[in-house]
């Protein structure tokens, strides 16, 4: 596990729903911030560093990430049961500008010497985003085309 990751927990399955946590969020609730981010966090991370330019533009990116959720929340362009959704799309998007940004700059590849995960490395961003959702994460069509932004059939 990378340095970089943010902290696990083995804590039981959530009593309070998500769509719960995300309103008390929404309304500046610190408490409720740091539980949302316990719960998506590791998603939200691993998409970030399969997309972004290195560690500290993954870190990066998920914080605004889940300014961007929260954000959207805020103005009820969305719904709250639609969080993780949310999370990922504002992650992939975070990750997308920074690389966008960082034209010309590498990814900081761990292990690069490893030839899958050159070819990975290779792909351009949305793919890498695509395929790491559906393959790693499980994340379905439907899903998946709302974190790309792309259209549903695009995603099947």
């Amino acid at each position: 596990m990378s340095p970089h990751a943010p902290p696990t927990s083995d804590a039981p399955t959530p009593i309070v729903p998500d769509a719960d946590v995300a309103r008390a969020a929404v309304r500046g609730d610190e408490p409720a911030v740091t539980e949302l981010v316990r719960r998506h966090g590791q998603p939200a991370w691993r998409l970030a560093t399969a997309v972004s330019a290195g560690p500290d533009h993954a870190i990066a990116a998920v914080a605004d990430g889940y300014v961007r959720a929260l954000r959207d929340l805020r103005r009820r362009s969305h719904g709250p049961d639609q969080l993780r959704t949310l999370i990922l799309a504002g992650v992939y998007g975070a990750s997308l500008d920074q690389v966008r940004r960082q034209r010309g700059a590498a990814p900081d590849p761990v292990g690069s010497d490893h030839p899958v995960q050159s070819a990975f490395l290779s792909l351009p961003e949305r793919w890498r985003a695509a395929l790491w959702l559906s393959e790693v994460e499980h994340v379905d069509g439907q899903r998946l085309a709302a974190v790309l932004g792309v259209p549903p059939a695009m995603a099947e």
